[in-house]
């Protein structure tokens, strides 16, 4: 059931344009996969899994701040918001709850605890207060409040999402006498992610083998040490020390062109349309995350490869 308010607007000759939708959409006998053991002949099927809830608002404002026959400016930008919430839990999203506990202390990616009023994409993990600077070791904050050296996922409690808070895209072209300048930004906020390559190729490599230099020389390995990496011999547990800030803002497209203009083109027998252009993609990228690209953390390899900045030159006849 879906319930939906919009408005468009256009004003100055749509020298100003602008368009906002919100929604909410309920979401009941929710269907999802379900795992099940080979041996009853299947190993996904169908299972009803409760409501589900989602909220936001989508918008696109463009507009010309300058605008004539040789020379325009123009700037936009687009983007939504989104929220889930589970509203009902069945009996079956309940049971993956609880093999979910079952398998939290070897798990090294958080497995999702579901709960009603909640968000689906909801990270719930065990905080951590960092390395003891005495021992090496790690040191954990229980739900109470109280530190520990001893992890435990019942302590694990809600920090953070995967789904970012808002997302959209903003430009600005320029054009005057045929030159256009056209620049893409691209951002996201709000969104947390668990480094999963942190804890698989770097804590959780065996530097007898091909290691990330940061077990040698970042490693605690003397009383006195600060650092973010234990001793050796401690295994890593998955709780928030893993945790990072996946906002972005990113340069996606950057273009600088060159269309010949009619009184040239005039003079120029079968060519109706020529154009030059130098273009950059993904030129650079501002973010908190450690690791290569915040887009990239799914995937515990895809996060090994960087997003490819490219660089072109062409000739549009």
């Amino acid at each position: 059931m879906n319930y939906n308010v919009g408005l468009d607007l256009s004003m100055f000759d749509r020298r100003l344009n602008f368009t906002l939708d919100a929604y909410i959409r309920n979401t009941t006998d929710l269907l999802l996969d379900k795992a099940y053991a080979p041996s009853t002949g299947v190993t996904t099927a169908k299972a009803n899994l409760g409501e589900l809830q989602n909220k936001g608002i989508e918008f696109q404002l463009d507009g010309y701040v300058i605008r004539n026959n040789d020379f325009y400016w123009r700037l936009a930008t687009m983007g939504y918001a989104n929220r889930n919430k589970i509203t009902k839990i069945d009996k079956a999203l309940e049971e993956i709850n609880k093999e979910n506990q079952a398998n939290a202390s070897t798990s090294l990616t958080p497995l999702p605890q579901y709960a009603e009023g909640e968000s689906v994409t909801a990270l719930k993990l065990v905080r951590s207060a960092g390395i003891d600077p005495a021992t090496g070791k790690e040191v954990y904050i229980k739900r109470d409040g109280t530190f520990t050296f001893e992890y435990d996922p019942a302590d694990r409690v809600l920090i953070g999402d995967t789904e970012p808070a808002y997302t959209g895209t903003f430009n600005t072209h320029l054009y005057w006498k045929g030159f256009s300048l056209y620049a893409l930004c691209q951002v996201r906020l709000g969104a947390w992610v668990y480094n999963t390559t942190r804890i698989t190729k770097v804590e959780g490599s065996d530097p007898m083998c091909n290691a990330d230099q940061r077990v040698f020389d970042d490693r605690w390995k003397k009383p006195g040490d600060i650092t973010d990496i234990p001793r050796y011999g401690v295994t890593p547990q998955m709780d928030s020390r893993f945790l990072e800030d996946a906002s972005f803002l990113r340069m996606k497209n950057l273009m600088l062109s060159y269309t010949l203009q009619p009184k040239t083109l005039s003079k120029m027998k079968g060519i109706g349309g020529a154009r030059m252009y130098v273009q950059a993609q993904n030129l650079f990228t501002f973010t908190k995350f450690s690791g290569i690209d915040p887009e990239s953390t799914s995937n515990v390899y895809a996060a090994q490869y960087p997003m490819s900045r490219q660089f072109s030159i062409g000739l549009e006849l």
